[in-house]
């Protein structure tokens, strides 16, 4: 008994201490399968349902050039991303004072600039064509007393050719505020052979300019140089009117003058001051009695 005991006790003995290094990982033995070991990393994974898929929306991406037309560089590049071609066309900058506005040339006859877009070139703020009639528009002021210029040989053949218009009717009307008064009068037709004068559509006294085609016109030389026609004085009334309007501009009223050029005479009540008759005509003289019209 004491022997088994003994003997199994020294076998016990034995096996523990055998035991002790079989925790260490033993040597490959050939044809004998090892136990494979769990490790964490080695752990099959837990099957996860796929995520819903949403659309998103497309980020905007501003590129930015450099001045040698390559992005610029960064020491860790993220990735990018496709980016949708965007939208948005950028514009060039305009000037609040064209933004809109389709540029033409000035529209003012003799004008053949077709960089002019602006009739002040020519001495007047607007010229616009009216029922048959070019209106020329514009205001005086005391700056402009003697910046007037003189006709030239240019603007005499000009004023003569086959392609300028040569107006039946003239109308002058101004306003200062403080005075004011207007008239109209035929352009008398010229005599055979005769030349028309390069008359200012604006007076050189006041500013207008004789040296441009499309600040002058076709005007009868006896209205326009003060001589007499069919015996009576022509010159009074058309000069009367100039005169008023530097008068006044000068004085520092600054005048608002309109000029209109008729193609064809119009007809218009006049009071005859040899009758005392009104009458509708466009003649010269009265048709009653057969006085002059100044």
């Amino acid at each position: 008994m004491n022997q088994r005991k003994n003997g199994l006790t020294k076998t016990h003995g034995a096996n523990h201490l055998h035991c002790q290094p079989a925790c260490k990982p033993q040597p490959h033995r050939p044809g004998v399968m090892q136990p494979k070991l769990a490790l964490p990393s080695q752990q099959k994974p837990q099957p996860v349902a796929p995520q819903v898929y949403r659309p998103q929306p497309v980020p905007k991406v501003l590129q930015t050039k450099t001045a040698g037309g390559q992005p610029p560089s960064h020491a860790a590049p993220s990735p990018r991303l496709p980016v949708a071609p965007s939208r948005l066309t950028i514009q060039p900058k305009m000037s609040s004072s064209v933004r809109g506005v389709i540029q033409r040339n000035c529209g003012t006859p003799g004008c053949n600039d077709p960089n002019c877009h602006d009739p002040n070139n020519h001495g007047h703020t607007r010229v616009h064509n009216l029922r048959g009639r070019d209106v020329y528009a514009g205001n005086v002021t005391a700056a402009d007393i003697g910046t007037g210029t003189g006709t030239n040989q240019g603007t005499r053949n000009y004023v003569n050719s086959a392609t300028t218009p040569y107006p039946q009717e003239i109308r002058i009307e101004y306003n200062s505020g403080v005075t004011g008064n207007f008239s109209s009068f035929p352009n008398q037709p010229l005599a055979p052979g005769q030349r028309a004068d390069a008359g200012h559509i604006f007076g050189r006294q006041f500013g207008g300019y004789g040296n441009q085609n499309a600040s002058v016109f076709p005007q009868h030389p006896q209205t326009n140089r003060g001589n007499s026609y069919q015996g009576q004085p022509t010159r009074d009334l058309w000069r009367a009117h100039e005169d008023a309007i530097r008068a006044q501009a000068q004085s520092g009223n600054p005048t608002d003058v309109s000029v209109a050029l008729y193609s064809t005479p119009r007809a218009i009540v006049r009071r005859c001051p040899s009758c005392n008759r009104d009458t509708l005509t466009s003649a010269a003289t009265c048709p009653e009695c057969g006085a002059f019209f100044p």
